[in-house]
């Protein structure tokens, strides 16, 4: 153990546990066990990590690695952001090519981050918002999310057959297609959005942690200020029920990958029998 630059670094050996798992609440009735293979602790730097540096700068040599990594940390937060808020409408934004550059994703959201804190101010509300980006196929943006607090008197009902909410002729059938609304205010600085009533907020979670790939990390990487996605202050996260090691196998595993199994629960209880109890 050593100090360098500030950092208390340590074997690499030293700063991970295996096997080590988490309990969250993400409501009253859903709970998710998530098991690392390898859990970092933090505050610790590893002395003979598989890193270098040159020029003082540190160079990852499996870049591939550390972008599958995030990119299982951010559709984790995403869906745990989506799961843990009481959100009222999924939401679909495009933007006015005469208003807006569309292939500018930071200056467009500068402009959305703006408009609600007024919107905000004016109203006397406070609206919650979390937005995924995603490139249409010349390039420009737009978004899907989440929204809550917009009041109903402030949206437009649309009327007719045309459906936003539809991906290469595939409906979102986890969203009411039939009750969508047009929010004018929003319109009238930036284009189209179309807004609908949620029917299944897990499948809507879902679908947002899917639009985080490996490109969009690493573009997000690159490009100053651009994120992979974009959300209001002060949402709701799970909460640690409990940490440590299991004593049985996961059994009913909803999801896996290189670094995590995870699965979830409706019933306390049921969970907590997973775990060592000191």
């Amino acid at each position: 153990m050593r100090i360098l630059d500030g950092l208390l670094c340590v074997h690499h050996n030293s700063i991970h546990l295996h096997d080590y798992a988490f309990l969250r609440k993400y409501r009253d009735d859903y709970y998710i066990i998530t098991l690392h293979r390898m859990y970092r602790l933090s505050g610790y730097e590893a002395v003979n990590s598989k890193k270098t540096r040159y020029n003082g700068k540190r160079i990852d040599k499996e870049d591939d690695e550390r972008f599958a990594s995030s990119i299982s940390k951010t559709k984790a937060l995403i869906f745990e952001l989506a799961l843990c808020n009481e959100w009222t409408s999924f939401v679909h934004m495009t933007f006015d090519k005469t208003k807006h550059d569309r292939f500018d994703l930071h200056g467009i959201y500068g402009k959305i981050s703006k408009f609600i804190n007024n919107y905000d101010r004016l109203h006397q509300i406070k609206l919650g918002y979390l937005l995924v980006p995603e490139k249409h196929d010349d390039g420009a943006w737009h978004i899907h999310g989440l929204i809550m607090g917009l009041p109903d008197d402030h949206l437009t009902k649309v009327t007719g057959t045309g459906n936003a909410f539809k991906h290469k002729n595939k409906t979102y059938d986890w969203v009411i297609s039939a009750r969508k609304y047009d929010w004018p205010a929003f319109a009238k600085s930036f284009g189209f959005i179309r807004l609908a009533d949620i029917l299944d907020i897990e499948r809507v979670a879902n679908y947002l942690r899917k639009e985080i790939t490996t490109e969009k990390l690493k573009n997000a990487a690159k490009a100053k200020n651009r994120k992979s996605f974009y959300s209001s202050e002060s949402l709701k996260r799970a909460e640690v029920i409990h940490r440590g090691y299991l004593i049985k196998e996961l059994d009913k595993i909803d999801y896996e990958n290189e670094f995590v199994k995870i699965q979830k629960f409706s019933d306390l209880d049921v969970a907590m029998d997973y775990f060592e109890q000191t």
